[in-house]
């Protein structure tokens, strides 16, 4: 391995390390969660590599790819939220897929918590338990390669055959069970994808007998999903298989990350990737070593941290002159656009006190304003009028914020814009008012404001 392998390892190894224990968990014992949970305290949260939402984002991943451990993942989660109290989209993380949230504290759905808790066959291949598992393989009508079905309630498997479901647990006895017993079971490219996540090397030899790991593209994405180094480099070493930097990036896997820059020296496209870490100290790496903020890998690296909301990594590629108002996309969206278009009120904050323009607009001539009434964002757009922002300021059609937010009958927005000065007697180029399409439709409230308002001035 060359220098920069070298001396990333050697910075980032404690987080790589934790990062790589979280996602190859295989306890249960409270003990043992503990010591990961504190080491994420310490080299995750504290180090500010990871924030609040990289943390749930990382957990609800493992939710989804390693159910078999879930239990021990939502003891970590609860911990995490009891100590912290961090404000989590629950929808946005899906989050909610598999936790209530009352009472100001998280569940595990009962649905979900039942796999665990009561004997199925899918409890049977979770804690891998062939003699609770053959008395279902011995019932009449019994067939391998049923799916689990719209009734299992982790929507990720539930197009899963029971085969796909033993690899992805590691049911190593239970997978044996079911390719001595029936001649017709389906080794599948889910079989190999999952046996790489649950990580039995039985289970993994006998996929790839019957099913070439090359096959697919996909296999090398689970590969690095798993954290497994060994598994990463297998794909590298006997299929010429590339490390995928979005899949590394989008699943924490720091390792894998500093062995494509190793083989690729591509310092430029590592930085485009590297703003989904929340780590400004591996982008000043890339950095000094060549990338360049201002092309565009550097552009998009700079997106990248906005939608990530690593206002760390936003700040320093900032501080290294990334254009605080360029146009980003084909619709003409500058990084303030997409903040407010994301609902990012952090990131708006600071690219404003950047001195982003406030009044920027995309190629449709819609502005801030527009964006946070169209997506009715409530709390962002009473920011945008308290910091500046012009609120009348007409789109390509000639309409305010004010038009959007009758038509869709928002009369909170409506309020906080008239309040901030909004104008009702502008017409659109259908020579509408804000009024004239409140009465159109019987908005009899929105109207009665509107009046209210125009008679004050």
């Amino acid at each position: 391995m060359s220098e920069p392998y070298e001396e990333l390892m050697s910075m980032f190894k404690k987080a790589d390390e934790v990062i790589c224990s979280l996602y190859t968990l295989k306890t249960s014992k409270e003990e043992d969660l503990d010591k990961l949970y504190q080491s994420i305290k310490t080299e995750l949260i504290e180090t500010k590599y990871f924030t609040f939402k990289d943390v749930a984002t990382c957990l609800v991943d493992n939710f989804n790819h390693r159910c078999h451990f879930l239990l021990s993942y939502f003891y970590i989660f609860k911990k995490f939220y009891e100590e912290y109290q961090p404000k989590l989209d629950n929808e946005k993380l899906n989050i909610s897929d598999f936790l209530e949230f009352k009472d100001n504290q998280y569940f595990i759905k009962e649905n979900i918590l039942n796999l665990y808790t009561q004997k199925s066959i899918y409890n049977a291949i979770i804690n891998d338990n062939k003699l609770e598992f053959i008395p279902y393989t011995e019932a009449e009508g019994f067939d391998p390669n049923q799916r689990l079905g719209d009734n299992f309630p982790i929507k990720k498997c539930k197009w899963f055959s029971i085969l796909e479901f033993c690899c992805n647990c590691g049911a190593v006895d239970c997978f044996k069970i079911l390719i001595s017993k029936f001649n017709t079971v389906n080794i599948t490219s889910t079989c190999v994808f999952y046996s790489f996540l649950g990580g039995n090397a039985d289970i993994m030899n006998e996929c790839f007998k019957k099913r070439s790991p090359d096959k697919d593209r996909d296999t090398m994405s689970y590969a690095i999903i798993s954290h497994n180094i060994d598994f990463i480099t297998f794909m590298m070493d006997e299929y010429n298989r590339e490390i995928l930097l979005s899949t590394s990036c989008k699943h924490y896997n720091l390792h894998a990350f500093f062995i494509y820059l190793d083989r690729t020296k591509d310092f430029e496209t590592c930085l485009e990737y590297a703003t989904y870490f929340n780590i400004p100290k591996l982008c000043e790496y890339l950095i000094t070593h060549g990338a360049d903020v201002k092309s565009p890998n550097g552009a998009t690296a700079f997106y990248n941290a906005i939608l990530m909301d690593h206002k760390d990594v936003v700040d320093l590629l900032r501080s290294h002159g990334a254009d605080i108002n360029l146009k980003f996309n084909q619709f003409g969206q500058s990084y303030l656009l997409i903040a407010v278009r994301e609902n990012n009120l952090q990131n708006v904050e600071a690219l404003l006190s950047y001195g982003a323009d406030i009044n920027t607009t995309d190629y449709s001539g819609l502005s801030v304003i527009h964006y946070a009434t169209m997506n009715n964002y409530t709390e962002l757009l009473n920011y945008l009028v308290t910091s500046g922002v012009d609120v009348n300021i007409t789109d390509n059609q000639n309409q305010t914020a004010l038009h959007i937010a009758v038509l869709n009958t928002q009369y909170e927005n409506c309020k906080i814009l008239l309040e901030h000065g909004a104008r009702a007697d502008i017409a659109n180029n259908r020579g509408e008012t804000a009024l004239d399409i409140a009465v159109k439709n019987c908005y009899t409230k929105i109207a009665e404001l509107i009046t209210s308002y125009s008679k004050e001035d």
